[in-house]
């Protein structure tokens, strides 16, 4: 039963996800772009937008500093042609 994985490394695995009960939305403009999860430094962000995908991982102080930053970013991916928008399957072109 070579699809069986151990129990333990179930365990880990799950345990290294965000718990979204403890995280904070990152909502810009109505559109939540991420979550900032409690880090022993401050908060982790936790990218659910491409536009700030550079952001992934990064660990800040505050809320109100992780919120700007995420902010500043989305911007500037919208002045450099992103569409700052969390793709949702196939589109249809309209004419």
């Amino acid at each position: 039963m070579g699809w069986l994985r151990p129990r333990a490394a179930c365990v880990g695995a799950a345990a290294a996800l965000p718990d979204a009960g403890q995280g904070h939305a990152i909502n810009l403009q109505g559109q939540v772009v991420g979550l900032a999860v409690p880090h022993s430094l401050g908060f982790r962000f936790v990218s659910l937008d491409a536009s700030v995908r550079e952001m992934h991982g990064s660990i800040w102080p505050t809320l109100r500093h992780l919120s700007q930053a995420a902010a500043d970013c989305r911007f500037a991916s919208l002045r450099a042609g992103g569409s700052g928008r969390i793709a949702r399957g196939p589109t249809a072109r309209r004419r």
